[in-house]
């Protein structure tokens, strides 16, 4: 099924994100365009979620099913063009989990806390008209919201039920790996594994057992992170410097975020780092 338009306000977005990369903090319309751009990105984000809530609603009465929206009743009008009404999606991460739980199984779910930032600026500001929020706040819950926008998308809109469960099983699988290695890494006081450790062994195997399943194709944008070379470490490491694994353990690390927030990390994000996402 195609997606569901969630590119609202890209453009105006992109639009003060180059006039801000161009201006210092002390300038005076520099607090001004960090509002509008605090608005722009918040409705962005509320927009597709009444767009995926109506979708979900309309698809829930036609085939009953999805029972938990059947009783948001602010959707009635709405699906059925009856009335017009007001409806604000909660879009914090608490309530994503209640209305939309396969969230929870996103590899990065532990680290969408921005997009609850985000919220609670606007909030603040919609009702004192004071921006708590520093322009890398905002420019973090946008890469954030977007990050969310295309998983519920993905999950609820444009996905088979092979292609869920694929996903479901590749989010697993990197959790297992990574809270598997960190925690034996952490317990490890030599500079080398020892020459007959095996303990990594298991999550190569899975790895190979995915990849001759086919399991890693469902999405081609993931393609590079599941080449054999990110994993081949987890096959080659007994006798060999701890350093070297943890080392490649965060490439891979590293490789998963890129791929999640086209951003190497989102410290000190600037104007900048989001329009080279943007073009």
């Amino acid at each position: 099924m195609k997606n569901l338009d969630y590119k609202d306000n890209e453009l105006e977005i992109k639009f003060l994100l180059k006039l801000l990369n161009n201006l210092s903090p002390t300038d005076d319309t520099y607090q001004y365009l960090m509002n509008e751009l605090l608005i722009y990105v918040y409705t962005s984000y509320e927009n597709f979620l009444k767009k995926i809530l109506v979708f979900l609603f309309a698809d829930a009465k036609q085939n009953f099913k999805y029972n938990p929206f059947l009783i948001e009743h602010n959707l009635w009008g709405i699906v059925n063009n009856e009335e017009k009404k007001f409806m604000v999606p909660k879009g914090k991460i608490e309530d994503l989990k209640v209305n939309f739980p396969l969230i929870k199984e996103s590899y990065f779910i532990d680290e969408l806390s921005a997009i609850d930032t985000l919220i609670l600026a606007r909030n603040s500001f919609a009702h004192t008209g004071q921006n708590n929020a520093t322009l890398e706040q905002i420019l973090n819950a946008y890469l954030t919201s977007k990050y969310i926008i295309k998983y519920l998308d993905f999950c609820y809109v444009t996905s088979t039920d092979i292609e869920r469960s694929n996903l479901k099983s590749t989010q697993l699988f990197l959790k297992n790996l990574v809270n598997h290695t960190e925690g034996c890494i952490k317990s490890i006081k030599e500079d080398n594994f020892s020459p007959n450790m095996k303990a990594f062994d298991c999550h190569y195997k899975k790895y190979i057992s995915f990849k001759n399943s086919g399991i890693f194709d469902f999405n081609s944008d993931l393609s590079d992170l599941f080449l054999e070379e990110n994993f081949i470490f987890l096959s080659n490491y007994a006798g060999k410097p701890v350093g070297t694994f943890v080392g490649k353990l965060d490439s891979l690390k590293s490789l998963l975020y890129l791929k999640a927030f086209k951003v190497n990390d989102k410290d000190n994000l600037k104007p900048r780092d989001i329009l080279v996402i943007l073009d």
